[in-house]
Order: structure tokens, then C-alpha cells, then sequence
């Protein structure tokens, strides 16, 4: 991106762009075995049967909670969300 500066007489002209690469994480493995990971519009998270599978929104709604399983596809919308699964808690984002 760009950026200039607006002064009481004008504006400067643009500054040499810069581009920003965000690498984001997307998935997380507890226990060897369980795992939860942040795809499109979609929390999928494996290999959590017997444990309580709660998730929630970066405001603290909460968005989905019950039993684990096999395999568990909690659809969302596009952001960032607390994920806890038995106890443990991270954070995933989804785009």
C-alpha cells in the first residue's frame, strides 16, 4: 500500500508502496491425534470423539457447542475464532 499526508494547504504526494504478507497458522494439533483446522467458512476439527467441542467468536458469542466426533465441520463466517476441545483453547482463523 501507500500512504500520503494531508496538510492544511494540500496533500504530499504518494509514498513508495509497500506490500505486507500476513502468515496466519490455520491449524492446530493437541494430543497428537486431535486436530482443528480453519478453512473456508469451516472449522474442521478430527479425532475429538468423547470430548465437548465448543467455539466461539472473537466477541465471545458463542457459535457452536457440542460432542466431538470423527470428524466435526462447523460451518462459520469469514474471521477469527476461540476454539476449545476438552479442556484446551486456541485460536483459528477462517477465511
Amino acid at each position: 500500500y501507500t500512504v500520503s499526508v494531508v496538510y492544511g494547504t494540500g496533500e504530499s504526494g504518494l509514498s513508495n508502496s509497500v506490500n505486507i504478507v500476513v502468515t496466519l497458522i490455520n491449524a492446530q494439533t493437541i494430543g497428537g491425534r486431535l486436530q482443528a483446522v480453519g478453512g473456508e467458512r469451516n472449522i474442521t476439527i478430527t479425532n475429538a470423539e468423547g470430548k465437548l467441542v465448543e467455539v466461539y467468536s472473537v466477541s465471545g458469542a458463542q457459535v457452536y457447542s457440542g460432542a466431538g466426533r470423527q470428524q466435526l465441520n462447523v460451518p462459520v463466517k469469514r474471521g477469527q475464532y476461540i476454539v476449545r476441545i476438552g479442556g484446551k483453547t486456541f485460536n483459528l482463523v477462517v477465511k
